[in-house]
């Protein structure tokens, strides 16, 4: 609240190694207009296609909007050429939940307006 021109992107959907539950103040921070939301890290926690996680992408499409999600690769953590490709095509061929009409935005429109 002390620095509302403050940008912060949470990554990995703001999930840890332990598990699939973020943190209960994850959503709260939505509230925070200069707050983002990075749908990477998936494999850390979830096997290929990581639909574990579709329920907690469609709660950061609902709070945070589309407009202030990012998708990041987590490359070369993720594993390798194969997985990455994996990855993106998940978001591209519209197969994570996330509206087909922000899927550009997400896979990088967002990024650019945030950071240039």
């Amino acid at each position: 609240d002390a620095h509302p021109g403050a940008k912060m992107v949470v990554t990995h959907l703001g999930l840890s190694d332990r598990g699939i539950r973020p943190s209960p103040d994850l959503f709260d921070l939505a509230d925070h207009p200069g707050v983002h939301l990075q749908v990477s890290g998936m494999k850390m926690v979830s096997p290929y296609p990581h639909e574990s996680l579709y329920g907690l992408i469609e709660q950061g499409v609902e709070r945070f909007g589309p407009q202030r999600l990012l998708w990041g690769s987590n490359y070369p953590v993720v594993g390798d050429g194969n997985d990455y490709i994996a990855d993106l095509e998940l978001l591209l061929g519209g197969k994570l939940p996330i509206p087909p009409e922000a899927v550009a935005a997400v896979a990088g429109g967002n990024a650019g307006r945030l950071w240039f």
